[in-house]
């Protein structure tokens, strides 16, 4: 033995002691330093060790005899040294092929053998051991006693370490039967200490597991006493524990299970071993229902309810209660089986340093029930479902793999599950592929390991019940997660390979029993399932078929099954219901290809579930499912579970699509059967029989019913499972798209999916969404297979979509069966499912419609079918829209969707035979009145069809017979009769011929769009074939249908657009026609025809009319028409047709500008064909155009302020294109631009914000008339006559009104302009105005003064809505325009000719304006009294300040205009003019001075010491220097006499006696003729005013000076 092998040997014994004996494995680490510190040694010095430890060897057993409590450390390991090292010897010799090796002779079990000597020594060696540990004494060893926990140590150690020696040797064996085997069912069978049961359990596995085969007789007492042992009472409960442990163990070699089952179960004469321990198991997990928390469903213990998701959902599933637990288990109170209390940290089997049972957790032991079913399906599901995959190639198989059954629960994937996938195999068209049946590992007769398959068949052929009834047990328990999801998962895995190996009960059974947990309580006590096989009762013999109904929803739908909506909402589904359901759902996947008739029990189990899945508020449908947030019943572990079932649920049917047919139709057949109260409408007639079949009573029920019927169930539920079916069976259709448009009908289950659907939406009383659920789905069947891109063959292709088309069209036709007696909801969900198929057509045409060869009289069938009974025969349009009745305006909106998509992209594609009834389909649309949008939508289609008609080569000319065709019906019975080739041309008037009969403008726009784009190409018999039969129709029918006594706004409008479109028309007939003899018959029809628009005095036929005139006359050079259109006859068609003399029309609301602009450039084109004119003539067209100005509606969005709207405009430019030559025309033209000018400032237009201003006119109108009037002036040698003097009344009327016109409008405004345009001409005109007459003189100079007096005048009032600066801004303007106005008329204002009262109409301007504070009221002269009397008056003083006018500025200026009047002018420059100037001034300058100095005595001395208002201190000042300054003419004052001055002016002391005419007197009238008379006249005032300037030095200081100019007179 080498050093490597020592280190070796005691690495294993310490790591074998681990757990057992602490000190063994610390003598081993300690031997192992020593021996890595020891040098190396021989192998002789090994030898020698050798001998010592033999000599040792042979002295142990009396060591341990005598010191057994004393021996531990390196003794009891050098014991174990020593025997392992005789095995090894063993084991060297067994290696060597030495045959002059020595043998010894051994008698075994009576048989002679011959055996090596270490051979010979290790059997001697172990059968002492034995015998020793039996108590009895050894042959070989020393006489000694041996404890038994000791000796069956060493005996699992030699079996450990040298299990394959033992095994090879028969001696060894031999004593392991004959010695060990008893002695292991002594220490069982008997009350043995906890240490050496648990020994001889460790032993007995390593038996069964290495020497079963061996000594199978001698294995089976004592397995039958382990089975024995877990049925016993009165075992001790640790006992059971090991034996439980044990078969664990057993489990887990899943090989060594079946060679257990081989042995016993399977042979007649021997105890069933396996079958009997799975029988304890079920009796064992009844047997305390109350420590497992066994109640009427599953739950969470309650200690981890706290943090349990799971707890929450199992809450909120409304269930009714658990049987309450009583035993209180270890570490908590609460029953079930959990990992943390329901499991040990270190088995009891391997609690070798214990000489006590520990206490254990009371549910351990079905902890242990629950592993051992495990590993039992696990077993068997890792040996057989390897067999099932078909044989397909060894490196395919690698390839490939193997797929997971399910997924595994809890974590979203089931572990170690495996499915066949077999290699694809092409059906028997060979266009798609499905996957091959899964192997039946028991067909493998020729397998090397068929017996072990045969022996896993029985096994669950004879087991499956036991199996069934514990894990049913455990459904109802209390479990944690955990152990729920093993549970599940182990359920699911036995189910798999009993179904894959063809064991249909069982698999029912399982299937069952599964489908069942997967639905929520309802009632307190659960139902059991009808024709459900019981596990209890069940036998070998017993049979189950396919046929026979194991439906888990019957326990639903058994008892008291009638629930109301709410009850039903109240129970909600667990998240472990949704565990078990996707258990099921996987199983289906993985067992679709055998499962044959029981789909119908997994999939009536998710219907069933589906009704207690939670949806969204509002939501009937499982389509619109969401996962509500905000409801508390919904934890995020039901959220989770119930996404993983979903997406198990999808996988489901995604598999489908690798089955075969029938495998599939099976599939088919089974959510067929879900569907409840459906009757068969594809072969029936009307009648007595069709009336039975719509009574529920009369559903034909099938073999394997729906367990959910209209007897049985309230109408939620029916509602709820019918929909549930459709859109499963919708599902699997869109997972088979492949499989049904490439297959054929009779093999696919193409005719069982379109009857299902089909019969289902045809059962009107249904409830509507479960028919139009059927409908959507056939239709999503249909038009998936219609767009399959899968099919490479045109030929097929073609075919799968006939298919498609006839599945649509069925739907259709099916909707028209039974008709009778509907009710209202049927009908409206007839005419929805009706729009889907429409709907559907449309999205087919849009994936393919391009491609499509066949199939399009079905298409225009399906777009007509919307139409009761479509009849276009006759073309009365009367008659056709009575027929045109659509069965609903939604299916107008979606077939039409359809057609559309065929003109504007798929035209190419139609054969030309189709076009007909194309044209048909579209003027059906467009003749319709439902939706006016579609019809118009539907005429522009003509329009692609014409365009399209043009790019064909085929320009065969028309037919002699059909310009033969004297009426439009025969045209078109012509071109549609059968069998005939029509061509293009003729196809392009068939269309227009529907366009006739339309009469809308939308018919008449695509018409003219037509006939402009393809007229052209005309040859002269086709145009005029055109004009008779489409041009002329449409004129005549307008005329037809017109009633002047109703409303034909309508007509009228159509009557426009015929209007608008006749120009296009006369330039293409000229050009096709030019020569041709019928040009002139054409344009006398014409011309009537506008004669006729016009007698209906409507404002936009009107218009029109004049327009297209308008463009004739324009284009009449180009194609010389005067001969034609006789100017004169033009003329009288614009003479009478004024817009603005229409009778009847409501002027309010209308506007009948676009009609009056049309009207006046009709003038424009007009105007030079008929030149020159006459006066009268012209007068007349000047009062024409004032009309138009006149009687034009305002605009509504726009004034005509800034800008002049487009018929004044039109109007001034007609007046500039009349002849001013002749007096006649220049009055008439001048008296229109006068009244132009005042238009804006009528009374009537006063405060007008909308509606017409004018104020944009009276601009251009005064721009207008300067030019005008200079140029007439200056032409004219005669007098001006009365033209200027009215020109200048014109221009005072805004001046009159500056401020007060609300509507000004941009600068220049109204005033401003007028001023500038008055002075423009006075200065031109002026002296010219000599020669005027006296009576237009004088109105003149009224005028003037009246411009001067609106230049300076200004309403106070008016100036509060007026800015600071444009007052500043419009004041200078004024005054600018004043001292213009003044250098004008002055002196000239002073001639004798003139009226007194024309100078002092200005004179009184100026003064009124002058004043720049307000006057006191009795300071004025009242009407009638003298001038200058108010100074006399005597009143109370003011003390408010007073505000100076706004236009201060200008008051200055006319104050000092007042001064200047009045002034001194050289004696050279003096003339009577000036001096009547000053006569007339003088008064009004005494009262402008008289005013201030009146104000400042009888106010300031009410202001006590507060000095005077700057302002007024201002004024005064300037008067007072003024007035020093003043020179006045002599003359001026002697018209002013002294009353007022000697009338009481006094102060308070007195007042100024009354002088008496004397010398003294006439000396000083005398003085007050001077220049200085205006003083002598202010006189008292100046007096007075000096008396309260007292506290004033400047105030004083000014009137001292005036007092002292007048001192200088004496």
């Amino acid at each position: 033995m080498t050093a490597q092998v020592l280190t070796a040997e005691l690495s294993a014994l310490a790591q074998e002691s681990k757990k057992r004996n602490a000190d063994i494995r610390n003598a081993a680490d300690k031997s192992l330093n020593d021996l890595k510190a020891l040098p190396n040694t021989s192998e002789a010095q090994l030898a020698a060790a050798l001998d010592i430890q033999l000599k040792i060897l042979q002295a142990l057993p009396s060591l341990l005899q005598n010191y057994a409590a004393s021996i531990n450390g390196r003794l009891l390991l050098a014991a174990f040294q020593l025997l392992s090292s005789t095995f090894e010897k063993v084991t060297d010799e067994d290696n060597t092929t030495r045959e002059s090796s020595p043998s010894v002779r051994i008698s075994v079990s009576g048989q002679e053998l011959s055996i090596r000597s270490a051979a010979s020594d290790a059997f001697n060696l172990m059968n002492d051991i034995c015998i020793l540990t039996e108590g009895e004494k050894s042959k070989a060893l020393p006489a000694a006693a041996l404890s038994q926990t000791f000796g069956l140590d060493l005996i699992e150690s030699i079996a450990v370490h040298f299990g394959d020696t033992v095994v090879q040797h028969p001696e060894q064996v031999d004593v392991f039967r004959t010695r060990v085997i008893p002695l292991i069912s002594k220490i069982i069978s008997e009350k043995s200490s906890f240490s050496s049961t648990i020994r001889a359990m460790r032993l007995l596995q390593f038996i069964l597991s290495r020497l079963l085969s061996a000594m199978p007789v001698e294995c089976e007492p004592v397995l039958e006493l382990m089975n024995d042992l877990l049925d016993l009472d009165s075992t001790a409960h640790w006992k059971r524990v090991l034996c439980l442990e044990e078969f664990r163990a057993l489990h887990s070699e899943p090989a060594l299970i079946r060679r257990i089952y081989a042995h016993y179960d399977e042979q007649p004469d021997h105890i069933n071993i396996v079958r009997d321990h799975l029988a304890s198991l079920v009796r064992l997990a009844s047997e305390k229902p109350s420590l497992i928390g066994l109640g009427q469903e599953t739950s969470v213990p309650e200690s981890e309810s706290g943090n349990s998701d799971e707890e929450a959902a199992v809450q909120a599933g409304g269930l009714v209660g658990t049987i309450g637990a009583t035993a209180t288990a270890t570490g908590s109170g609460a029953p079930g089986i959990t990992i943390k209390w329901s499991t040990v940290k270190t088995a009891c089997i391997d609690l070798l340093d214990k000489s006590e049972a520990p206490a254990l957790p009371p549910t351990y032991i079905y902890s242990l029930v629950l592993t051992c079913i495990s590993s039992f399906s696990e077993g068997l599901a890792k040996f057989l479902l390897p067999f099932t995959l078909p044989s397909d190639g060894k490196s395919k198989r690698k390839q490939r793999g193997v797929s997971n059954v399910t997924d595994l629960v809890g974590s979203n994937r089931f572990e170690g599950e495996t499915i066949p996938v077999g290699k694809p195999e092409e059906a028997s068209n060979g266009v798609y592929q499905t996957r091959k049946l899964p192997i039946n590992p028991l067909d493998l007769k020729e397998h090397l390991f068929y017996n072990q398959i045969q022996t896993s068949g029985q096994m669950i052929e004879h087991c499956w019940p036991a199996v069934l009834a514990t894990c049913s047990t455990f459904l109802n328990a209390t479990l944690d997660s955990d152990n729920y999801h093993e549970l599940i998962r182990s359920f699911q895995k036995f189910t798999h390979v009993a179904g894959l190996l063809g064991f249909a009960t069982p698999r029912d059974a399982f299937l069952t029993t599964l489908g069942k947990h997967s639905l929520p309580r309802q009632h307190p006590a659960s139902p059991k399932t009808p024709n459900a096989p019981s596990p209890s009762s069940h036998n070998s013999d017993q049979e189950n078929t396919d046929d026979q109904d194991t439906s888990p929803a019957r326990s639903v739908a058994s008892g008291n099954q009638k629930q109301s909506e709410s009850s039903r909402a109240a129970i909600l589904i667990t998240s472990r219901n949704l565990l078990c359901l996707r258990a099921l759902l996987n199983l289906g996947t993985a067992l679709g290809p055998v499962l044959h008739k029981s789909w119908s029990i997994i999939l009536e189990t998710y219907q069933q579930a589906d009704n207690f899945i939670p949806r969204a508020e509002g939501s009937n449908s499982k389509l619109g499912r969401q996962i509500s947030q905000n409801n508390p019943a919904i934890t995020v572990d039901l959220a989770n579970e119930i996404t993983a079932m979903e997406a198990a649920a999808s996988r489901l049917f995604e598999s489908t699509k690798d089955l075969t047919n029938p495998s599939f139709v099976d599939v088919v057949s089974a959510l067929r059967d879900l569907l409840c109260g459906i009757r068969g409408i594809l072969d029936e007639n009307h009648g007595e029989g069709a009336r039975k079949l719509l009574s529920p009573a009369a559903t034909p029920r099938h073999h394997r019913g729906s367990s959910i019927s209209i007897a049985t169930f309230d109408g939620h539920a029916m509602i709820h499972g019918n929909i549930f079916a459709l859109e499963k069976l919708g599902q699997l259709s869109k997972s088979n798209v492949a499989r049904l448009a490439e297959g054929s009908t009779s093999k696919t289950g193409w005719g069982l999916l379109v009857e299902a659907f089909i019969n289902t939406l045809g059962t009107y009383h249904l409830d509507p969404q479960v028919r139009l659920k059927a409908a959507q789905e056939i239709l999503t069947l249909g038009g998936a297979v219609i767009i399959y891109p899968g099919i490479r063959s045109r030929e097929l292709q073609d075919v799968a979509r006939c298919r498609g088309l006839d599945a649509l069209s069925t739907v259709v036709s099916s909707l028209q069966k039974l008709s009778y007696g509907k009710s209202k909801v049927s009908l409206r969900c007839d005419i929805e499912i009706h729009e889907m198929t429409i709907e559907r057509l449309y999205t087919i045409l849009e994936n393919c419609g391009e491609s499509l060869i066949g199939g399009w009289q079905a298409v225009f069938s399906l777009i007509l079918s919307i139409f009761d009974q479509p009849s276009y025969k006759g073309h009365n349009v009367e008659a056709i829209r009575h027929t045109l009745s659509p069965k609903s305006l939604k299916l107008v909106k979606t077939s039409f969707a359809s057609l559309q998509l065929i003109n504007s992209d798929f035209l190419t594609s139609v054969p030309r035979k189709h076009y007909i009834v194309m044209l048909d389909a579209v003027y059906c649309f467009s003749a319709q009145i439902e939706d006016l949008n579609i019809s118009l939508t539907a005429t522009t289609l003509f329009r692609n069809i014409s365009d399209f008609l043009e790019t064909k080569d085929d320009q065969r000319a028309i037919d002699s017979d059909l310009i033969a065709c004297k009426s439009s019906i025969d045209l078109a019975e012509i071109i549609k009769a059968v069998n005939r080739d029509v061509s293009p041309l003729e196809l392009w008037v068939y269309l227009q011929l529907h366009l006739t009969l339309l009469t809308t403008d939308s018919a008449l726009h695509t018409l003219f769009r037509i006939f402009d784009s393809y007229g052209e190409n005309l040859d002269p018999s086709a145009w005029l074939l055109c004009f008779q039969h489409i041009i002329m129709k449409i004129l005549s029918a307008n005329h037809d249908q017109y009633d002047a006594k109703k409303d034909q706004s309508s007509w009228n409008g159509t009557a426009i657009l015929i209007i608008e479109w006749i120009p296009r028309v006369f330039l293409q007939s000229m050009n096709i026609l030019r020569n041709n003899a019928s040009l002139q018959l054409v344009w006398e029809k014409l011309l009537q025809q506008f004669n006729i628009f016009l007698e209906r005095e409507n404002l936009a036929v009107g218009r029109a009319v004049f327009n297209t005139m308008t463009v004739l006359l324009s284009e009449s050079n180009d194609f010389q028409m005067k001969n034609l259109l006789p100017m004169h006859l033009v003329w009288d068609l614009w003479q009478r047709g004024n817009p603005r003399s229409y009778t009847g029309q409501p002027m309010k609301g209308v506007d009948n500008n676009g009609a009056l602009i049309a009207y006046l450039q009709l003038l424009y084109e007009l105007h030079p064909r008929l030149a020159p004119f006459p006066d009268d003539y012209v007068g007349g067209l000047v009062q024409q155009l004032k009309n138009c100005v006149t009687g034009a509606t305002p605009a509504v969005y726009n004034q005509d302020i800034d800008r002049m709207s487009e018929v004044q405009s039109l109007v001034l430019g007609g007046i500039r294109m009349m002849p001013t030559e002749g007096t006649g025309a220049l009055t008439a033209t001048l008296k229109f631009i006068t009244s132009s000018i005042v238009l804006a400032f009528r009374d009537e237009g006063r405060g007008l914000v909308k509606g017409k201003t004018y104020v944009a006119l009276s601009k251009s109108a005064m721009d207008e008339l300067q030019p005008v009037v200079i140029d007439h002036c200056k032409r004219t040698t005669a007098s001006p006559s009365k033209i200027l003097a009215d020109s200048l009344r014109a221009l005072a009327v805004p001046l009159q009104l500056k401020y007060k016109w609300p509507a000004e409008g941009k600068e220049p405004s109204t005033w401003k302009k007028a001023t500038t345009t008055a002075l423009e001409i006075l200065e031109a005109t002026l002296p010219y105005a000599k020669h005027l007459q006296d009576e237009y003189r004088t109105n003149m100079w009224e005028s003037i003064i009246s411009i001067t007096s609106g230049i300076i005048s200004v309403d106070s009032d008016t100036l509060d809505n007026i800015s600071p600066s444009a007052i500043i801004d419009d004041e200078r303007f004024d005054l600018s325009a004043f001292s213009r106005m003044q250098a004008l008329f002055i002196p000239a204002l002073g001639s004798s000719d003139l009226l007194l009262s024309i100078r002092e109409q200005y004179v009184s301007s100026i003064f009124t304006n002058s004043l720049i504070h307000e006057t006191h009221p009795d300071d004025l002269a009242l009407p009638g009294q003298p001038l200058l009397s108010g100074l006399s008056s005597t009143h109370i003083g003011r003390v408010q300040d007073l505000p100076p006018t706004p236009r201060s500025k200008l008051s200055y200026v006319l104050t000092d205009t007042l001064f200047a009047l009045v002034s001194v002018k050289s004696s050279s420059s003096a003339t009577p003019e000036t001096i009547a100037l000053a006569k007339t001034t003088a008064p009004y300058l005494v009262l402008r001075v008289g005013l201030v100095l009146k104000a400042y005595v009888y106010d300031q001395p009410l202001r006590g010491r507060a000095p005077q208002p700057r302002s007024q201190k201002l004024e005064m000042q300037h008067v007072l220097q003024k007035l020093v300054e003043l020179q006045a003419e002599p003359e001026a004052m002697s018209e002013i006499g002294l009353g007022w001055i000697e009338q009481g002016l006094g102060s308070e002391n007195g007042r100024a006696k009354t002088r008496e005419e004397s010398g003294e007197a006439r000396e000083m009238k005398q003085r007050e003729r001077g220049s200085k008379g205006v003083l002598y006249r202010l006189y008292g005032l100046l007096v007075q005013a000096l008396n309260v300037a007292a506290r004033d030095e400047e105030m004083a200081k000014l009137l001292r000076g005036c007092l002292e100019v007048v001192g200088r007179g004496f």
